[in-house]
C-alpha cells in the first residue's frame, strides 16, 4: 500500500511535483511574466494551507482506563486537514498521542485533534445546533479511545473562550508537524528533484511544498459541501446502518510515531550569578546535538528527537530563556540545560 502524508498518496505527490517543476522550467524560460504571476498566486493561496494548527476550543473529560486522570482535548483548526467532499463522507481528523503534563496548579493528561476549519465552523464551539457539536466531540473521543487504547468518560465540559488551548501552544503545534520516517524519505525525494529541476532557485523544495499543499487542499475542498439546513446530526458514512459511531471519523495520520519520554532530572541550584534551573536528560542512542530539537521559553522546555524521544517540562520558576545554555555530552548521551531565573 502506498504511503500517505496528511491524507495524500506520496507517490502521486512526487509525480505531481515533477510535473510542476517541468512545467515551471518551461514557463520560466518562455514566459517569465506568467511564471511570476503563477508563483505569486500559489504563494499567497498556499500560505494559509501551510500555517500551523490554530486552537479552537478545549474539552475537559476523564480517562477511566488504564489509569484514571483528568484529560484535556485541544480541538484545533487546520486547513491541511481535508474537508469532507460530501455530507456523506467521513470527517477526516489528525490526532497526537496522549501526554502526561504538569503545570503550577495540576497534573493532567493532554491530547489534541485537528479538523478542517469548515468542520469546526459548522460543528464546533459556535455550532447553531448543540447536538451537532456534541456529536463531533463524541466522535473525537471515539477516535482517541481507538487510537490511544484508553477508555474515556463521555461526560465532558467545554472550557470558556478565555482558554482557547491547554498547554504550550508551540508544543501543541509541533506535535502535529513532527516528521515521521516516511515524511523524511518524501522530503529526500523532493531534494533529489530539486537538483534536477530548479525554476524556484534556492529553497525550491519548500516553495514547491507550498504549491502542492495549495493544489491538494484546493482539490479536496472544491466539491465539499456542508449542509446548511437544520439537522440534528452530522451526516457521515454508514449513518443509515445500525453501527453506532464506529468508522464515522477518518484518520489521516496513521503514521504518527509514538515517541518515548526520556529519563530526566530537574533541580534548582545556586550559582555565582544567582539561582538557575538545571535539567539533565538521558538520550541513549542519540549521537549528537544535531539530532535534537530544543525549545526553551520562560515557563517550559520542549525537546524532540524525531522518531525517538519527546519531552515537555513545566519549569518550577520563570527563567531568562535568552541566557539559557544547552550542552550535549557525547560520552554519556545526555543533554544538560542551564536556565537562569528571570529577574
Amino acid at each position: 500500500m502506498a504511503e500517505t502524508m496528511a491524507g495524500y498518496n506520496k507517490d502521486d505527490l512526487l509525480k505531481q511535483a515533477q510535473n510542476i517543476w517541468t512545467m515551471l522550467d518551461d514557463m520560466a524560460a518562455n514566459n517569465p511574466q506568467a511564471y511570476k504571476q503563477f508563483m505569486d498566486k500559489q504563494m499567497k493561496e498556499g500560505k494559509e494551507a501551510m500555517a500551523p494548527p490554530k486552537p479552537h476550543m478545549v474539552v475537559k473529560t476523564t480517562v477511566l482506563e488504564p489509569e484514571k486522570d483528568d484529560l484535556y482535548i485541544n480541538f484545533c483548526s487546520w486547513p491541511r486537514v481535508p474537508c469532507p467532499k460530501t455530507p456523506n463522507d467521513a470527517v477526516p481528523v489528525i490526532g497526537v498521542p496522549i501526554e502526561k503534563m504538569k503545570d503550577r496548579t495540576e497534573s493532567y493528561s493532554l491530547t489534541s485533534v485537528a479538523f478542517n476549519p469548515k468542520v469546526l465552523d459548522n460543528y464546533g464551539r459556535d455550532s447553531s445546533n448543540l447536538t451537532d457539536r456534541d456529536t463531533l466531540i463524541n466522535l473525537a473521543m471515539d477516535y482517541i479511545e481507538d487510537q490511544q487504547k484508553v477508555k474515556l468518560n463521555h461526560q465532558y465540559t467545554v472550557l470558556d473562550r478565555d482558554t482557547p488551548h491547554k498547554g504550550c501552544l508551540k508544543h501543541i503545534q509541533k506535535s502535529f508537524t513532527s516528521k515521521s520516517k516516511v515524511d523524511k524519505e518524501f522530503e529526500s525525494n523532493l531534494e533529489n528533484l530539486e537538483k534536477s529541476f530548479s525554476p524556484f532557485g534556492p529553497g525550491g523544495k519548500d516553495k514547491l511544498m507550498e504549491a502542492l499543499a495549495n493544489i491538494s487542499v484546493g482539490d479536496s475542498q472544491s466539491d465539499s459541501h456542508i449542509p446548511k439546513s437544520d439537522q440534528s446530526e452530522i451526516r457521515m458514512p454508514f449513518e443509515d446502518k445500525p453501527t453506532g459511531r464506529a468508522n464515522l471519523i477518518e484518520e489521516i495520520a496513521s503514521d504518527v510515531v509514538l515517541l518515548k519520554k526520556p529519563e530526566y532530572s530537574m533541580e534548582t541550584v545556586d550559582v555565582h550569578s544567582g539561582k538557575c534551573v538545571q535539567v539533565k536528560i538521558s538520550l541513549p542512542e542519540v549521537a549528537s546535538v544535531q539530532e535534537c530539537e530544543l525549545e526553551i521559553s520562560q515557563d517550559d522546555v520542549s525537546l524532540l528527537v524525531p522518531d525517538r524521544y519527546k519531552l515537555h517540562l513545566q519549569l518550577p520558576h520563570p527563567v531568562d530563556e535568552e541566557q539559557a545554555t544547552a550542552k550535549f555530552n557525547k560520552k554519556h548521551s545526555s543533554l544538560n540545560i542551564t536556565m537562569p531565573w528571570s529577574q
